[in-house]
């Protein structure tokens, strides 16, 4: 580490629960820097620093790399208030560490609350980098059910990318999605393998061909397949970095 913005140090070391307990550390002024309050979260940490919080040294966690098979009806994020009053879930309760070490792990990227399947959950955001930055085209497949019978005119349209209506920080915009490649299992079942991620990016284009998704499951990031590692649904299993790598292509 050569240097590290003090909010991304702070939720590696698993001592905060949410991201807005460390903005209010931050500007309470509970952070110390060696022997300096520090109330700007993008302060640039350089290797070596001793960081305080209630005059105790915060460390970062070890890195660790989980998979998960996550159900329907969980959360990708943590709970906010309005969640717990809602008594949502959260796929983070599925995980069964060390309090400080499941408290410094970040999904990376999301499955929406409907969704089901593969995703990826670590401390070590060089790796969340790059797997989750669209520059790197990880491609990503997902079994997808429909409501009625996709056709060949709109696989074929879809395949080589269409307009979809795309919300981005509550606005919605005409937005062409980049060529996908799909396999049919049968009239309203179907693969579908896709370049980017963008927010409901999958229920959208069938949408945008006045069609519904039923189910919707990620099956595999890059070579990294569900299926043949094993993981009952709401389980995880740990991984080390170097197979993640492997599978992803990134090595």
């Amino acid at each position: 580490m050569t240097k590290i913005r003090l909010h991304q140090f702070l939720s590696k070391t698993g001592e905060f629960s949410s991201k807005k307990e460390i903005l209010n550390a931050v500007k309470n002024s509970e952070i110390i820097v060696d022997n300096k309050v520090i109330t700007n979260q993008h302060h640039q940490l350089s290797k070596g620093k001793n960081v305080y919080y209630r005059n105790k040294l915060l460390k970062i966690n070890e890195k660790i790399y989980l998979i998960l098979n996550k159900p329907e009806g969980y959360l990708s994020s943590r709970l906010t208030n309005n969640d717990l009053r809602l008594n949502k879930k959260s796929l983070f309760s599925l995980i069964k560490l060390n309090n400080k070490l499941e408290k410094s792990l970040s999904t990376i990227g999301r499955l929406d609350e409907s969704s089901s399947g593969l995703i990826i959950l670590t401390n070590d955001g060089d790796l969340i980098h790059q797997i989750a930055h669209p520059k790197f085209e990880i491609s990503k497949t997902y079994f997808v059910e429909l409501e009625n019978e996709l056709f060949k005119d709109d696989k074929l349209n879809i395949e080589k990318g269409i307009i979809i209506d795309l919300e981005e920080n509550g606005i919605i915009n005409k937005y062409k999605t980049k060529p996908s490649k799909m396999e049919c299992i049968n009239k309203n079942q179907l693969y579908i393998t896709i370049s980017e991620g963008k927010k409901r990016e999958i229920r959208r284009i069938f949408e945008s061909i006045g069609n519904k998704v039923l189910k919707l499951k990620r099956i595999k990031i890059g070579n990294l397949n569900l299926e043949e590692l094993n993981i009952n649904e709401g389980k995880f299993k740990i991984v080390d970095k170097k197979f993640l790598l492997e599978k992803i292509k990134l090595l």
